[in-house]
């Protein structure tokens, strides 16, 4: 199902269809345009490809069904975990006058448990929780697949599913994440996505913002060139469908800590839950099959953002820009102390920054598992939003809480979106 948000005229088909924006309006002119990815071929053009593909699912070392696979390279994965990074937030009122610490929140840790072990075997989800640090680029897109029952959709997945890998040495581990659209999920799954759910409407998007689509897409790669062969091989498995919106994105080099440096100098991704417990409270939706929600938002940050001097930078944010730290003090996954004062009575982490407004904390909500991607627009600078929930209404509640008032958020315009639905199996309830 394609939301109400999306133009009726389908665009064409391939990977690089876009939202245009209103050169008329001063926010909506400076658009991320259309995905920097070299059209995908035939079935034909793949014939240099291996079908090694590893197919793992949470609980089973090898398990055909799943909805996100690995095809293992020959370069080590990366085990460096990060941090499971707490923070005390205090209440609505911007003057703190209490609250509870983290570890007594939905799923949060505490500051004792900064740096998680590597998850076992049986918790990992290629795509999701495997490689532990993300891979170096990546491919997202949303498909229209009109006229398809579910059934049929779900026969196409499958037969992406095996479809043929890659045997580049250098491509690391290439994932490919399958995730589907709330009214294709409702039928396939009617017990195990019933949270499954379209977006609402946010501010700071563009008026003829890209939603919805029967499929949602993750595929990821150590190289460019072996993203770009998976996705050819991915979507022709799918029949050439309509490709709503698409992005390839990168990632900087990975810290020691499996952060990164987004494209806007900001640290990204310190606090995501790197536990079990954690990733059982905030990411799964079912525990037994490993189900979860990918919520895709494509968005920029305006070039005024970068204009700033770094201290405003780092006040909107909430963080140093250079470790990462945050301005409450500390090492970078040191729990950000959010009640900190300065002598003279000022918050150091100030009352409207990304840090405060978009930690679900306060909200009661447990952590959202981030594995966002950089872009290069024309003008500004670019992010792929990728977060894995169990329940999209802890992104739509933190959104709509960022919506209020966030110094990050509004130097932001947002012109594709989407939440789908990633069972840890294809088999459907029925």
């Amino acid at each position: 199902m394609i939301n109400k948000r999306h133009p009726n005229n389908l665009p064409a088909r391939g990977p690089e269809s876009a939202s245009t924006m209103d050169p008329a309006d001063p926010i909506s002119s400076i658009a991320p345009g259309p995905a920097a990815v070299s059209p995908p071929g035939s079935r034909s053009d793949s014939q240099g490809f291996s079908r090694r593909q590893i197919l793992t699912i949470a609980g089973s070392a090898l398990a055909a069904g799943a909805a996100g696979w690995a095809v293992r390279g020959q370069i080590a994965e990366p085990h460096t975990a990060g941090a499971a990074s707490g923070v005390q937030e205090p209440g609505p009122s911007q003057e703190p006058t209490g609250g509870q610490p983290m570890d007594q929140i939905s799923g949060a840790s505490d500051g004792e448990n900064a740096l998680a072990k590597p998850l076992p075997e049986t918790e990992q989800r290629p795509g999701i929780t495997f490689p532990s640090v993300p891979q170096r680029h990546a491919w997202f897109g949303a498909l229209a697949l009109p006229g398809m029952s579910a059934a049929n959709i779900l026969e196409l997945a499958q037969a992406a599913q095996n479809s043929p890998g890659t045997n580049f040495p250098d491509a690391g581990t290439v994932t490919v994440t399958i995730g589907f659209g709330p009214a294709v999920a409702h039928e396939l799954w009617p017990q195990r996505a019933a949270k499954a759910a379209e977006l609402p409407a946010f501010k700071r998007e563009t008026e003829d913002l890209v939603a919805g689509g029967e499929v949602g897409l993750q595929i990821c790669a150590e190289t460019k060139i072996a993203v770009q062969h998976m996705v050819a091989t991915v979507l022709a498995a799918f029949g050439d469908p309509y490709v709503l919106w698409s992005q390839h994105g990168y990632r900087d080099a990975p810290t020691a800590n499996g952060t990164t440096r987004t494209s806007s100098g900001f640290v990204d991704g310190v606090a995501n839950p790197r536990t079990a417990e954690l990733l059982a409270a905030g990411v799964w939706s079912n525990l037994m099959h490993r189900d979860a929600h990918l919520v895709l938002r494509r968005m920029q940050i305006l070039p005024q953002f970068a204009q700033l001097s770094t201290t405003n930078q780092e006040q909107a944010i909430g963080r140093r820009q250079d470790t990462g730290a945050p301005l409450s003090g500390g090492a970078p996954h040191d729990n950000v102390d959010l009640f900190a004062k300065t002598p003279d009575g000022h918050l150091l982490t100030p009352s409207n920054s990304h840090v405060r407004r978009a930690h679900p904390a306060n909200m009661g909500l447990p952590l959202m598992l981030r594995r966002s991607y950089s872009f290069d627009p024309e003008v500004g600078t670019g992010l792929v939003f990728v977060a894995f929930v169990g329940d999209p209404q802890t992104f739509v509640q933190t959104q709509q809480r960022m919506d209020q008032a966030d110094d990050l958020i509004k130097y932001t315009v947002t012109d594709s979106s989407g939440c789908f639905f990633v069972p840890g199996d294809l088999i459907p309830d029925n």
